[in-house]
C-alpha cells in the first residue's frame, strides 16, 4: 500500500508527500473546495488533490503545500478596491503576470491598467511572478532526427527545444544521440536470409508492433520468417513493451 506523510505546522501549513510504491497511490477524492498552493506554483482543489498529483512524479520532486488557500492569493488578494484613475502605487516588487500576457510589478499596476477598459476586457491576474517568455521559434521541415532523453524521436533540435518550452529545469529533454531512437537497439542495416538461426544471446530489447517483447533485433527478425508481407512486425520501440492497462 501506498503510504501517504502529511505534516502541518501549526494547524496552517502542510507539506504532503506521498510514497507511490504501488499501482494504488491515487485514492478518490472529495468534492469540497478547499485549496492549497503547491510548491509547483499551482492551486489544487484540496489537499487530496494534492496528494494525487505525487504519484507520477519521483521522490526527489514532490509537491508540497505552501500555504493554505488559492496560489494567486499571494500576489493578488483582490480585498483591496481602488477607484479610478489609481495613482502613486507603491514601489514594492510582487510581480504578477496578468492575462493580457504581461507582467505587472504588483496589484495596484494591474488595478491601474484596468482603468478606462471595458468589463469584458479586464485584465485578470493569471499567476505570480513575471509572465513565461515565448520560447517557441520555427523549425523547418528538413527531417535530421535525435533521440530524447525520455526515449523519444525528434524530427530535429528545434523540435526538441521546442518541446522543453514550460517545462522545468529538472524535466527538460536532452539529445541522447543523433538519429532515430530506434536505432539504438534495432539498426535496420543487415538482411537476415529466412530461415535464421543461431541468433546471438545479447539482451537488448526491442518492443515489437505486436506487443511482445524480443530479446533482441535477431529474434524480431526470426519471428518474421513465418509471416506474410502484410503481418510483419516492425520495431515500435527500444526496451521492453510496457503493459497495457486492463
Amino acid at each position: 500500500m501506498s503510504k501517504l506523510t502529511v505534516l502541518c505546522l501549526l494547524g496552517a501549513v502542510c507539506f504532503a508527500l506521498a510514497d507511490d510504491d504501488d499501482d494504488d497511490c491515487r485514492k478518490p477524492c472529495p468534492r469540497n473546495y478547499s485549496p492549497v498552493c503547491g510548491s509547483d506554483g499551482k492551486t489544487y482543489s484540496n489537499l487530496c488533490e494534492l496528494l494525487n498529483a505525487n504519484c507520477d512524479r519521483e521522490k526527489g520532486r514532490k509537491i508540497t503545500a505552501v500555504f493554505n488557500g488559492e496560489c494567486i492569493k499571494r500576489c493578488y488578494s483582490g480585498e483591496v478596491k481602488r477607484e479610478c484613475p489609481v495613482s502613486a502605487c507603491y514601489l514594492l516588487l510582487n510581480p504578477i503576470c496578468g492575462s493580457d500576457g504581461k507582467t505587472y510589478d504588483n496589484d495596484c499596476v494591474l488595478d491601474g491598467a484596468n482603468c478606462g477598459l471595458p468589463d469584458d476586457q479586464k485584465i485578470k491576474p493569471k499567476s505570480c511572478g513575471p509572465c513565461p517568455t515565448t520560447c517557441r521559434k520555427p523549425c523547418t521541415f528538413i527531417y535530421a532526427p535525435v533521440c530524447g532523453s525520455d526515449g523519444k524521436t525528434y524530427a530535429s533540435q528545434c523540435v526538441l527545444d521546442n518541446a522543453n518550452c514550460g517545462r522545468d529545469r529538472d524535466e527538460q529533454v536532452t539529445v541522447a544521440f543523433p538519429g532515430d531512437c530506434i536505432k539504438r537497439c534495432y539498426p535496420g542495416n543487415e538482411v537476415r536470409p529466412c530461415p535464421i538461426v543461431g541468433c546471438n544471446r545479447m539482451l537488448r530489447p526491442v518492443c515489437g508492433s505486436d506487443g511482445r517483447t524480443y530479446s533482441n533485433d535477431c529474434l524480431l527478425d526470426s519471428a518474421n520468417c513465418a509471416l506474410p508481407e502484410g503481418r510483419k512486425i516492425v520495431p515500435r520501440s527500444c526496451g521492453p513493451c510496457k503493459k497495457r492497462d486492463d
